[in-house]
This record gives structure tokens, sequence and C-alpha cells, in this order.
């Protein structure tokens, strides 16, 4: 009796611990198809992505979690609980970021303390004029910049720049950054910096954006700041994947799809730490591009790896894993006629 009291225990674990194909369809708060969303069962690496009409199938447990995700969207984790066919609708989740950046080229010549205008330069060298910090007009100009463009965008955050102003001495950038959060903090806005910020008086509520110097990221740690990740030897998507890229420059480093997929922005730099980091970003200069098709080359799909690394759990990441789903979303950049660097070192479907 007990050896039939045992194989039934056995069987009917089995029954709890099926594997089986669960589908469904994604869509957002309107009922429109996310193509291209991620679908990973929980606690593990195994994913699919929805097809281009929102649809999937993947096999899972059937007391699994499932986890959605997709670009703007809230992720959401759904328990199976026998379930085999789920309609999934995503909720926007996207804060506007306002950015202008406030560059050192003073072409007024009211805005230069020479009073002189220099000629149109149409080169991409930088650093080499500055604002005058002297001069009131230079804030009053400032300010109903600040204040315009605060009043017809809704985003909480408003990017000052000031990086690379090699001719600007550094008293008087200090006295420049410093009012230039005045006047952000003035019209509602919380502001974002380029690191080299950290050697003004930051604000309780700054962001400080860590491309190339570590100790100026660390420096605004110290002063209360969160760290903006855009490490520009991983996450610049104007460098060139390789020496053959038509497009781009490689200053800062040669970026592969892996290179730019495969870091971890809370294990990059020696005392920048998780609950230190507000987020990533991945910019991108126009120097050596002239339309979308180009932009679209050098964004895609680079883009795509460094939203998942800002929108996904770092134990879950791999690259193996990740480049599965790479070739997946090729064949909706495909169907959606979008330019994108097709690297040979990726087995892409034709």
């Amino acid at each position: 009796m007990s050896t039939i009291v045992t194989m039934v225990l056995l069987f009917c674990g089995l029954l709890v611990h099926a594997q089986g194909p669960i589908s469904g369809v994604i869509s957002d708060a309107e009922g429109n198809p996310i193509p291209g969303a991620t679908i990973i069962v929980s606690g593990t690496t195994i994913g699919t992505t929805s097809d281009f009409d929102g649809n999937f199938s993947i096999n899972a447990d059937a007391q699994a979690s499932l986890e959605f995700s997709s670009i703007g969207f809230e992720t959401q984790i759904v328990v199976l609980d026998g379930q085999t066919s789920l309609t999934i609708s995503l909720q926007d989740s996207v804060s506007q970021l306002d950015e202008i950046i406030i560059t050192g080229y003073g072409k007024q010549a009211a805005l230069n303390c020479d009073n002189k205008s220099p000629k149109l330069y149409t080169g991409i060298e930088v650093g080499f004029s500055s604002l005058c910090i002297d001069k009131e007009i230079t804030f009053e100009f400032l300010d109903d910049v600040i204040r315009e463009i605060s009043a017809i965008t809704p985003g909480e955050y408003f990017h000052i720049g000031g990086d690379e102003s090699h001719a600007t001495k550094e008293a008087d950038y200090v006295i420049f950054i410093n009012r230039a959060q005045d006047i952000v903090e003035k019209y509602g806005k919380k502001v974002i910096g380029w690191d080299e910020i950290q050697s003004s008086k930051i604000k309780p509520n700054t962001i400080a954006q860590y491309w190339a110097d570590a100790e100026n990221a660390k420096g605004a740690i110290r002063k209360g700041a969160k760290i903006l990740m855009s490490p520009a030897k991983y996450a610049y998507l104007d460098m060139q994947y390789d020496s053959l890229s038509p497009y781009g420059l490689h200053w800062a480093s040669y970026i592969s799809i892996k290179r730019g997929y495969d870091w971890i922005p809370e294990q990059l730099v020696d005392g920048i730490f998780e609950e230190n980091i507000i987020g990533i970003e991945a910019p991108l200069s126009s120097e050596t591009i002239t339309n979308f098709e180009e932009l679209s080359y050098l964004a895609f799909p680079r883009i795509l790896g460094y939203a998942e690394i800002g929108w996904s759990n770092t134990k879950k990441r791999n690259w193996d894993n990740y480049q599965t789903r790479l070739i997946e979303h090729g064949v909706l950049l495909d169907s959606l006629a979008i330019n994108y660097y097709k690297s040979p070192n990726i087995p892409w479907k034709k």
C-alpha cells in the first residue's frame, strides 16, 4: 500500500510542476499591440519577445510567474496559477526629460566679454569660447531661455550641460553653474548637468551625469547628488561599432553591440553604487550624421541593449540570452524598415 501511495504522490507532483506552452497578446492601455516586448520566466533566463502583432508564446511551469516589459511601459508580473492564455495590458511609464545643453559658444557680442561677435563656427571642436560671466545680460538671457522652455515642457528635469568648458575660468564656471541651478529651480525644474558640475554648490535634488571623470561623479555623490550613468566608453551611441563603421567617432572607444550591452552600471566604478544611480542614458551627438537613416544605424540595435540595462535586474541579464532575443528584434526592425547595424558576429535571421 505504501508503494502505491508514494507513486500517487509522485504523479501529483509531476502534474503540479508540468511545463507547457503559455501564449497571449500584449498591448498598451489603448489596445494597440506592443511588438518586441520582453517576456521572462521569473527567476530564470528563459525568455522570448512578442511579434509584430503583440503575440507571444513561451514554455513555463503552470505555477510560474512571468515578467512583461517594454521600453516606455511599467514592468508587469503575472502569476500563472494554471493559466495558459493571457491578455496583457502594459501601462505607460515614461518621465519626459527636457534637455537643453548650455554651451560656451557665445556668438552674440552682448554675451561676450570683448563685445565682439566671432565668425560663425561650423566645426566640431569644443571648449574654445565662453559666455561672459561679468555681464548681467548673460544671466538675463539664460533666465529667458530656461523660463520659456520650462513653460512649454512637462518633464521635471532640465539639463544645463556644463562639460568641456575649457575656456572658462574655474571661478567663473562655478558662478555660472550656481546661478543656472538657481534659475532652473525658480521655474520648478530639477537640474541635470555633466559630472563637471560637481565643482559647484550642487542643489540637494541635482543629478550629475557621469560621462568621463569618475572622480567628478564621486565628488557629486559626496555632495548629495544622484548619478545618471553615461560612460562614454560603453554608452555613447555616436561611437563607431568598429573601424569599418561609416558613421560615428571613436575618441572614447569602439563600441560593439556586445560591449554596449555587457557592462553593469553599479559595478563599473568603485564608489558608485546602485543606490547612487538614478538611471542610464545613451547620448548620440550628430557630428557625423545628416539624416534619420544614419542616426538609426548608430542607435540600432545598441539602444535595445541600453534599454534592457536600464529596465532589467542585473542578475537576470546575460549576453547569450540577450543575443537570442536580439535576433528576434532584428526581424522586427526589418519589418519596420529601420536601418540598423547587422554585426557579422550575430547570426541574424534572413
